[in-house]
């Protein structure tokens, strides 16, 4: 199945942006919008080094 991503790169939206388009759950950090077939991943670094998560999340050192 073919979807159009409506997002371009470098893009800034808020959270509620991206749900008004695409669906899924508001909440959480892994959203599941009904009726499309990619997985919505939110992370806000700076709220997340209280429970480990800058250990694991953003740029590794070849960019990716």
């Amino acid at each position: 199945m073919d979807f159009p991503w409506p997002i371009r790169i470098g893009e800034t939206l808020r959270r509620r942006q991206i749900h008004e388009m695409l669906g899924g759950q508001q909440q959480q950090g892994i959203s599941t919008p009904r009726g499309n077939p990619n997985i919505l991943i939110f992370t806000d670094p700076k709220k997340g080094r209280r429970y480990g998560y800058d250990l694991h999340e953003g740029l590794r050192a070849d960019g990716m």
